[in-house]
């Protein structure tokens, strides 16, 4: 089955067509974690996810947000081996595909925005996975700026002023201080 993860707006995962629902912000923010960074090991999960909890008590709640998750329909997504945990090779994940496309096809990764990274969450008491998240949306917005700016470049040169023009508002709206789009 075919999973598909969005992460450019809010978080939403789909199975086929179908929307699961993603009962907790522990639940997305395991998603996250994993989709934009890989195989982690369950420690350091259960460690970024509840850092208030003692070891054995931290993994207890990550193994009950894993059932919950294979509970909404997302079983063969999630991969356990061993220590590690990741996710299957088959999601389709929106920021990773942005990330591929940026500085290549701007205007197909700009398609795929539809807002901050994973809008909403935002996890209480976890500083280290705060931190973590934080350093990856700023990655995905400076992919974004060099998006836009590569857009309206890339309809400039050929001498299309309008279509590149078309771009502009939205690049000085997020980001009105670079003198170069003025």
């Amino acid at each position: 089955m075919i999973f598909s993860l969005r992460l450019l707006g809010p978080v939403a995962l789909r199975r086929g067509s179908s929307l699961l629902p993603l009962p907790t912000q522990k639940a997305q923010a395991l998603l996250v974690l994993l989709a934009l960074g890989g195989t982690a090991p369950r420690a350091r999960i259960a460690a970024w996810l509840w850092p208030e909890l003692d070891d054995s008590s931290a993994r207890r709640n990550l193994r009950r947000e894993l059932a919950r998750l294979r509970d909404a329909g997302a079983t063969e997504l999630l991969l356990a081996e061993g220590e590690t945990l990741a996710l299957a090779a088959t999601l389709h994940c929106d920021a990773l595909q942005f990330q591929r496309q940026a500085p290549h096809d701007p205007e197909a990764a700009l398609a795929l925005w539809l807002g901050p990274p994973a809008d909403g969450l935002q996890l209480e008491g976890a500083a280290a996975f705060a931190d973590w998240l934080q350093a990856e949306r700023t990655l995905l917005v400076a992919l974004r700026h060099g998006a836009l700016r590569g857009a309206a470049a890339a309809h400039h040169a050929p001498g299309r002023p309008a279509a590149a023009l078309a771009r502009l508002p939205v690049l000085l709206a997020a980001y009105p201080l670079p003198e170069q789009a003025h």
